[in-house]
């Protein structure tokens, strides 16, 4: 029966979309589009995008890719294929500063109190991802988690999930899997694996501007961003802040 359970989650887990949903989809956001004008807006070969229409295996990252180049919300149109309910409903705890704060780069944050000191525009183009951003997600959603649990979650060996969670690969498939098995949003999670962007989680049309956010955090959130830096970096930062 635990085989059996497992081969289900792995199945599950594949979250792959049906090539007659995907081209019902198409039709609708894109009339018209053969298949080599989708292949380019999907960012693939056309050969590579017909193997996928035979194999019927579409992609998530293609239905997120396609709707950016059309200027779509990618997480309202990924949300409404099969598998990727939980996408919507998004709401403003879910993606508030203190759960997006943890995904930064403990250097983006002191680019940034050099650049308010100094009363200038912020340099920092991208908020660039933290290392271990995954495991910070993991951290947020549930502090007491364990790898075997998460691999048991995925119906995996804990070495292959405990790998990968040290590497920072999880994919959109394991976020959503843990993300229903604790039943919290996932979409925190698939910025930690840079599959969304910040901006794109938006709540009544209003997308999330970290670097904004950043600018009008208190100082006391931004040290915690930095709290796996080196203790010469944490100086600095409340050097900074005096």
């Amino acid at each position: 029966m635990a085989g059996k359970t497992r081969e289900m989650t792995r199945e599950k887990l594949q979250m792959k979309i049906r090539t007659a949903d995907f081209m019902a989809w198409c039709d609708r956001v894109s009339p018209g589009s053969n298949g080599r004008k989708i292949s380019h807006m999907v960012g693939v070969s056309p050969a590579t995008f017909s193997a996928r229409k035979q194999a019927d295996s579409m992609q998530a990252e293609s239905v997120v890719a396609m709707s950016r180049h059309l200027g779509l919300d990618p997480v309202q149109q990924l949300g409404s294929f099969k598998g990727y309910e939980s996408l919507l409903g998004l709401s403003a705890q879910d993606i508030s500063f203190a759960r997006l704060a943890p995904l930064i780069e403990a250097s983006a944050v002191y680019q940034e109190l050099l650049a308010r000191k100094a009363d200038l525009k912020s340099p920092v183009k991208k908020i660039a991802g933290s290392q271990d951003s995954q495991r910070r997600w993991l951290d947020d959603i549930h502090p007491d988690w364990r790898t075997v649990e998460i691999a048991r979650v995925l119906g995996t060996q804990q070495s292959y999930i405990s790998r990968l969670i040290s590497s920072n690969k999880l994919t959109i498939s394991h976020i959503l899997g843990i993300a229903g098995e604790y039943e919290v949003s996932p979409h925190v999670g698939l910025v930690a694996i840079d599959f969304l962007k910040p901006e794109e989680l938006k709540v009544d049309g209003v997308g999330v501007d970290l670097l904004q956010q950043l600018h009008q955090a208190r100082n006391q959130e931004l040290l915690v961003v930095a709290e796996n830096s080196s203790r010469y970096l944490l100086d600095e930062l409340r050097n900074l802040m005096v």
